[in-house]
């Protein structure tokens, strides 16, 4: 995993971009970001990210790539319940309820890279 300050530009600008920093300038965004506890991660295609059962206490936001969010049934039936593209984010609302087990999992459905915040930085 990388740190802040190893971003390139074309991510700051995907950041930046992002619903959730609306209102923030980019300016104040690089001013932010050490204070974030964000960290980098690159991932190949099936790697899990999110696992059903667990807890997690970050939420993901993807610079490139694509991953599904996943229900499973009692007898393994998958249910691809949304997909997430570049620039967008997963895992916000079960880590900012607090939730002790999520209910999906997140799936790579191909390479990429993202940046995971942990939800008590924000």
């Amino acid at each position: 995993m990388s740190h802040w300050k190893q971003l390139e530009q074309w991510q700051l600008q995907l950041l930046y971009q992002a619903d959730f920093f609306t209102g923030i300038t980019p300016e104040q965004l690089q001013q932010i970001l050490p204070c974030l506890g964000m960290t980098l991660s690159a991932f190949e295609k099936n790697t899990y990210l999110f696992q059903a059962g667990e807890q997690i206490t970050q939420i993901g936001f993807l610079f490139s790539g694509k991953v599904q969010i996943i229900q499973e049934d009692f007898w393994g039936n998958r249910t691809i319940l949304e997909q997430i593209d570049t620039g967008g984010m997963f895992g916000e609302a079960f880590a900012c309820a607090g939730t002790p087990r999520i209910p999906i999992t997140v799936l790579a459905a191909e390479d990429g890279q993202l940046a995971y915040f942990p939800y008590q930085k924000l």
